[in-house]
């Protein structure tokens, strides 16, 4: 490791998908608890196409503010009825 990298760094560059540095765990997190609660939520990757890239998108692409009633019709077209 050189002077200029931080452990972060390294660990970004040699595991990015491994242990508590993983994309998506959090999220994976979530969804789990609802399995474990009977309820049937979308899959990892369905929801990481549906939320991330709407949110993106309006906070960088226009001026239109990121309101709780956008996000809950964002998310609502995501959950089943």
């Amino acid at each position: 490791m050189d002077g200029s990298a931080t452990p972060t760094d390294v660990a970004l560059r040699v595991r990015p998908r491994q242990g508590p540095l993983r994309p998506g765990r959090r999220l994976e997190a979530i969804l789990e608890r609802d399995r474990a609660r009977g309820e049937q939520p979308p899959t990892l990757e369905r929801t990481t196409d549906a939320l991330p890239a709407p949110l993106y998108h309006r906070a960088v692409f226009t001026d239109d503010p990121l309101t709780p009633e956008w996000t809950h019709t964002l998310v609502s077209h995501l959950l089943p009825d």
